[in-house]
């Protein structure tokens, strides 16, 4: 399985907690730009900490699973494509990622689809409610 995203990344000093407010107020302005209209792909060549996806737009490319720190790696497999993220946190800043595209292998999209399958029975299921299981009879 593989998945491609782009991102831009704000850059902070964890230890510092000016540092890290002043990052990710830069990460909200930057999601709120972008949800208002302007290019992803410009304000990740300008603002993005991570100079090598900067220079595409912020484009990573693809990655199999298990390449990302644990908040990164849960969006980039679970986000709807295309879909802007709210500001993610990781250890090395703030990020805002799109998911691009995603390729399941067999095993993945059979997995997945057990676990659709189990969420929807789950669903479907009948609700008891236990609480009036205790009332006087």
């Amino acid at each position: 399985s593989q998945v491609r995203a782009k991102h831009i990344l704000i850059k902070c000093n964890q230890a510092d907690p000016n540092d890290r407010a002043r990052a990710q107020e830069r990460a909200i302005e930057l999601r709120q730009r972008i949800l208002a209209g302007e290019s992803f792909a410009k304000l990740a060549k300008d603002y993005s900490d991570d100079p090598e996806s900067a220079a595409r737009g912020g484009d990573l490319g693809y990655y199999p699973k298990n390449s990302f720190e644990e908040a990164f790696e849960k969006y980039v497999w679970e986000a709807p494509l295309n879909q802007l993220s709210d500001v993610v946190k990781t250890a090395h800043g703030f990020h805002l990622i799109v998911v691009l595209d995603r390729h399941l292998s067999k095993a993945d999209a059979y997995e997945q689809s057990l676990k659709e399958k189990a969420t929807q029975q789950l669903e479907g299921a009948p609700r008891y409610d236990f609480m009036r299981m205790s009332d006087p009879v």
